[in-house]
């Protein structure tokens, strides 16, 4: 009896060690997925850690050591296509956002024109082109 007993509590310890590590491991795991989800929550946004676009339009430049602005992917700087964009629809630039839509890199403007109506206008970040401009809902 002293040896089932034994071999109950050796059972238990075991159970409860593996999952001990299965649960550090689990929350571990929780944590890097959380930080890769808010990386890919402020690469969405244009790059910021706030949606303060509105407020500051020009602040949102992404800088690499060279002291340019140009996005890794894109071969425009968001300066450039800022001006693309208020070309193509005249207005104050409410959101902005760099993003990848069927493989092309793409930088997306909300304006709204003096009009209330707001847009959004798509500039390829390789030629500065206007790819869509179309009407928010």
């Amino acid at each position: 009896m002293k040896t089932m007993f034994r071999i109950f509590l050796l059972v238990v310890f075991l159970i409860g060690s593996t999952s001990a590590v299965l649960n550090a491991r689990t929350s571990e795991d929780l944590s890097n997925d959380r930080d890769l989800h808010n990386d890919n929550k402020r690469k969405k946004r244009g790059g910021r850690d706030d949606d303060s676009n509105a407020a500051n339009s020009n602040s949102t430049e992404n800088s690499n050591s060279n002291g340019n602005s140009r996005r890794s992917s894109g071969s425009i700087t968001i300066e450039q296509a800022r001006n693309v964009a208020v070309k193509a629809v005249p207005g104050e630039i409410l959101k902005e956002e760099f993003e990848n839509e069927r493989g092309r890199s793409v930088y997306e403007f909300y304006i709204r024109k003096s009009s209330g109506d707001v847009y959004e206008v798509y500039i390829d970040a390789g030629s500065a082109k206007v790819i869509k401009v179309e009407l928010d809902d």
